[in-house]
């Protein structure tokens, strides 16, 4: 056996080698083959910009586009989240209460989910499209986590309040739900859900 076969042997036997170490270590599975949103690590994402949507988006088929109705009531608003993967706090659902629903009523309501423990909860204005900080922090007005709506704005615009969650230094500390608001000022209402995030 000359030099080349004899190399030609060592490179196929690293070959299988390497196979082998592949099989054993292997890849590790795609949270997102679970098809469970709530185990999937996300990335930087931002929903609603350009209309990106993705299976992972908790944005409810209501919350991302304006839409009036025949009668010219509000049946769609184009609500954004802004996905921060570094934070504690990941939102999991998004509905608007549309204007028949609404009855009326014109408030945010945050569900809290799985965390048990007192949050930081406020409405954040103005949004500008930004979601690192904000102006002005307001907290509920009630112990039901619950916003009134005021604030008018005319669509294509986006509404200008936002719902964060902040740490005890005052840092934004999870995803941020925005372009919320009153749409042509009629009386909508948002249900947001905030659970713990398990990205971090």
């Amino acid at each position: 056996m000359d030099k080349n076969e004899q190399i030609l042997g060592l490179l196929t036997e690293m070959s299988a080698l390497l196979s082998k170490v592949t099989v054993l270590v292997g890849t590790p599975a795609d949270p997102a083959d679970s098809g469970d949103p709530s185990v999937y690590p996300q990335p930087a994402t931002f929903y609603g910009n350009n209309g990106y949507t993705d299976a992972y988006d908790p944005r409810q088929g209501n919350a991302r586009q304006h839409a009036l109705s025949a009668a010219g009531l509000v049946t769609g608003v184009d609500v954004k989240v802004h996905v921060k993967p570094a934070t504690r706090y990941k939102c999991v659902n998004v509905r608007l209460v549309d204007e028949n629903e609404a009855a009326g009523q014109h408030i945010i309501q945050v569900r809290t989910g799985n965390i048990s423990r007192p949050l930081t909860i406020r409405l954040a204005y103005p949004y500008d499209g930004g979601a690192d900080h904000f102006d002005h922090y307001i907290p509920a007005g009630n112990d039901k986590n619950e916003f009134v709506l005021v604030n008018a704005f005319n669509p294509p615009a986006v509404g200008p309040l936002a719902i964060v969650i902040l740490d005890e230094q005052g840092y934004i500390n999870s995803d941020v739900v925005a372009g919320l608001g009153l749409p042509l000022g009629h009386h909508v209402s948002f249900v947001i859900q905030f659970e713990l995030s398990d990205r971090v």
